[in-house]
Formats: structure tokens, C-alpha cells, sequence
């Protein structure tokens, strides 16, 4: 049986690519998709992104700075872009819903440089 090929949303905020291609994106201000271990995701401004189990910082740290940069976070819908995951394996209920939609479910190392991208000049450790 063959899986279904990671799902890839486009941005609309002029982004960069992580890895090399990351600073030639910044410096012309262009878009681009991020890859992430076989995951492709961009973000967006107003997109909902959401979380769960346990992160290398605080939810409500997450939530303020996804907020402060135009993002939505809460509960998976289908206009969810990413589910950020302790564990992208989980069977949480949030996961299950965001399979249903064949939302991508990523980790939060991969979600940082991701975040970064769409927000040059602040950095997340």
C-alpha cells in the first residue's frame, strides 16, 4: 500500500527557504516553500498553526510569538497548516484530526527554522 505524499501549502508573505537558499530568499524578499524532513510547509500571515505535547519552551511562550507575528493558534481544523508535535507519531486526538485533513504534522525542530524564515529578524531558540 502507498501512502499519500506529504501535503505542501504555499505562502503568501514573501518568506525564504531554509538552508542555503534561505538568505538569497531573505535578500530579495521572494517566497518560497520550506522543507523539513520530507515535510514541505510555508507559513503564512493568519495561518493556524497548533501544538501539541510537551515543547522545548513554553505553550503560552508559543502562542504569544506566533501571535505577535500573525498567526493563529488553538484547536486543528482543516485551515490548519501544521500541527507542531512532540512526537509527529502521536495518536492524540489533534493528530488524528489533523491526518483526517491531511494536514502536515511536524516537530517543533522543524517548525523553528520554518518560523525563523517568515521572521527574519527574530530569532527562536
Amino acid at each position: 500500500m502507498e501512502l499519500p505524499a506529504a501535503p505542501v501549502i504555499d505562502v503568501v508573505r514573501p518568506t525564504s527557504q531554509v538552508g542555503v537558499a534561505a538568505q538569497k530568499a531573505r535578500g530579495a524578499g521572494g517566497s518560497a516553500s520550506v522543507t523539513a524532513a520530507e515535510v514541505d510547509f510555508t507559513l503564512s500571515p493568519g495561518a493556524r498553526v497548533v501544538f501539541t505535547g510537551t515543547m522545548s519552551r513554553p505553550r503560552e511562550e508559543w502562542a504569544r510569538a506566533l501571535a505577535d507575528a500573525g498567526f493563529v493558534t488553538g484547536s486543528v481544523t482543516k485551515n490548519c497548516v501544521a500541527l507542531v508535535a512532540e512526537d509527529p507519531a502521536t495518536q492524540s486526538g489533534k493528530a488524528k484530526t489533523a491526518r483526517a485533513h491531511g494536514i502536515p504534522i511536524i516537530t517543533e525542530a522543524q517548525f523553528i527554522p520554518a518560523f525563523e524564515a517568515f521572521i527574519p529578524q527574530r530569532r527562536i531558540s
